[in-house]
């Protein structure tokens, strides 16, 4: 399903680049340089060094010029973003806290613990966990006082 949703998102710019005008200009009060038209750019971001990126879309906002060769003033890299990714992050975020709190405590975090909060993504246990990163002992004290 999330794969269906994300892909249709994609497909509404393909459709109609000038979504993405619209979305800029209606939805967040931004100020676009004048152009004639939007169009489909390639979605491969690479650079000179070899790292390889992608974009979901890449629009052009194009003038129309005199030697029919449209001069582009605006690209916009259209990256659908869906809440679970956002709940992830949080995650992440609350995991590397309680190991910095661990860290700053001097308290050792076996790699078998550290993983074990890592792959966590219930937020009220992080949240529980982070405050007992606090006080614990140990990190074994931290599983043990939370399970």
């Amino acid at each position: 399903m999330a794969l269906a949703e994300h892909e249709a998102l994609v497909r509404l710019f393909g459709e109609r680049p000038d979504l993405a005008a619209d979305l800029l200009t209606q939805s967040l009060r931004v100020d676009l340089p004048d152009y004639d038209y939007a169009g489909l750019e390639s979605a491969d971001l690479t650079e000179v060094t070899p790292t390889e990126r992608r974009a979901d879309s890449v629009v052009a906002l194009r003038r129309k010029s005199p030697d029919d060769e449209p001069e582009p003033v605006l690209a916009v890299i259209v990256e659908v973003q869906r809440g679970d990714n956002i709940a992830k992050g949080k995650a992440e975020g609350q995991a590397e806290a309680i190991l910095t709190v661990l860290s700053a405590r001097g308290i050792e975090v076996p790699e078998d613990i550290s993983e074990k909060i890592r792959k966590c993504h219930d937020l009220d246990r992080l949240a529980a966990l982070l405050r007992a990163a606090a006080t614990v002992d140990s990190s074994d004290a931290l599983l043990n006082d939370i399970s």
